[in-house]
């Protein structure tokens, strides 16, 4: 009688344990660094989370921005023991993926080309892991740099080789920007301490620089911004933060949404469903921001199209009105300058010839 007591108390005890952990589920959140976008996604998810379990634990392990520790932030992640495991960006989320081994559920978040990452096995049915890409839609861009710029030719785009979303990127500019009359000039930056040289490098060759799915510049998107204006050239970006450090305008899908979706696909697995069955959620519109001030400092008028539907950052900023060139204006083309000398002195000679025959 005593030994069936006790394995029912045993039972219950489980079963009440089991409960616990399925209303106060342990997730480890495993990023880079603290960032602005990283906290939009963070606390968008756990917004999201917290609608259907309201006492779920959340614990942040971040690698101080230093790609040497990102497998060891992700096994301490794995040592918390979490119910899910939610790694932010490509590089953390392919540790993830390998190191979980399938015993621990993965929602990644900011995974640019999950597919290409090696994560999942394809969009629709992952396989691995699910999770919310945040793929820039880079054709608009593109259009938003013609806006400002009728007349440029050349983009510069600095890109690190060893990041997955940084060649996926640079590969989605080269796709598409002969539709909008761009030739593409790459340039390696493989670490941050190259960063400000190259892109003054790249930035002195090309009449604009884009910044796209690169986590190392988006990272340093101040640095980015310094260095291209160091070279009076202006920023294009994938992101709206980049903007607000200096960038002239960028289109970026809602970070908050990133983190809003993957907070509904951790619902979906922590009530049971497998992960790797999940689709992976995609983005497909963006927002538009122009910065007033640097799009003054680089010379260039906001299209009255964008003024209309962008969010302007320092709208109240004032541009004095020789500092921006109208994006309307139709360049000259090369040799008009020397074409106007060669018209002055015919017209100097044209009129000593004639006073010679007067005298």
């Amino acid at each position: 009688m005593k030994t069936r007591l006790l394995s029912l108390i045993a039972v219950f005890v489980l079963v009440a344990s089991i409960g616990s952990a399925q209303e106060k589920p342990k997730i480890v959140i495993a990023y880079s660094a603290p960032h602005p976008l990283v906290a939009e996604v963070v606390n968008a998810f756990k917004a999201e989370v917290t609608k259907t379990f309201p006492d779920a634990v959340f614990i942040e392990k971040h690698a101080n921005g230093n790609p040497a520790e990102f497998g060891s932030t992700v096994l301490k992640s794995i040592a918390e023991r979490p119910a899910l495991l939610a790694p932010i960006s490509t590089p953390l989320t392919k540790i993830a993926v390998d190191q979980a081994r399938g015993k621990i559920p993965v929602v990644f978040m900011a995974v640019t080309d999950p597919v290409g990452a090696g994560v999942a096995d394809s969009m629709d049915r992952p396989g691995k892991a699910t999770g919310s890409s945040d793929v820039c839609p880079y054709g608009v861009l593109l259009g938003i740099a013609r806006q400002f710029m009728p007349n440029a030719k050349k983009l510069g785009a600095p890109y690190n080789p060893n990041d997955q979303p940084a060649v996926f990127g640079l590969e989605q500019f080269k796709k598409r920007s002969g539709a909008f009359g761009f030739e593409i000039i790459a340039r390696q930056i493989p670490s941050r301490d190259e960063l400000s040289t190259e892109v003054r490098g790249v930035a002195s060759l090309s009449d604009a620089i884009l910044l796209g799915s690169d986590n190392l510049l988006m990272e340093n998107p101040d640095l980015v911004a310094r260095a291209a204006a160091a070279a009076g050239r202006p920023v294009f970006a994938c992101d709206s933060a980049s903007v607000e450090k200096g960038a002239v305008a960028g289109v970026s899908i809602r970070y908050a949404d990133i983190g809003t979706e993957a907070g509904k696909l951790a619902v979906r697995v922590l009530k049971g469903e497998a992960a790797g069955s999940l689709p992976v959620a995609v983005l497909s519109e963006g927002n538009v921001s122009v910065n007033a001030r640097a799009a003054c400092q680089a010379g260039l008028k906001i299209p009255t199209a964008l003024a209309a539907t962008a969010s302007i950052i320092e709208k109240d900023y004032k541009c004095p009105e020789k500092a921006a060139v109208a994006p309307t204006t139709t360049a000259q083309p090369k040799g008009t300058n020397l074409t106007w000398v060669w018209v002055l002195i015919a017209v100097v000679v044209l009129a000593g010839a004639v006073w010679f025959f007067r005298r």
